[in-house]
């Protein structure tokens, strides 16, 4: 069973913790054009540009606590991260 967000996360667009997939800028490799990552913090809005920026934590690679930001225009997707009942 999944654990429901606070009731604050419910009006954050990308709650932490979460999980988003989103379409990758860098070079098309085995898994397409498609990522995942875990959100890791608030998002970011330029005050210049207006672009709004999520950090994410790459899922399922060996990144070493990397943060990669990408823009919330490039998500195609968000759901809860499913817990483990062990833990």
């Amino acid at each position: 069973m999944v654990t429901p967000p606070a009731n604050d996360s419910f009006h954050d667009p990308y709650p932490i913790g979460w999980v988003l997939t989103y379409l990758s800028a860098g070079p098309v490799n085995g898994s397409g054009r498609y990522r995942i990552g875990v959100v890791t913090g608030e998002s970011v809005r330029d005050a210049r540009t207006g672009v709004e920026t999520i950090p994410l934590a790459e899922a399922g690679e060996d990144t070493n606590g990397q943060v990669v930001w990408i823009r919330d225009d490039d998500v195609i997707g968000i759901e809860p991260r499913l817990r483990s009942r062990h833990g």
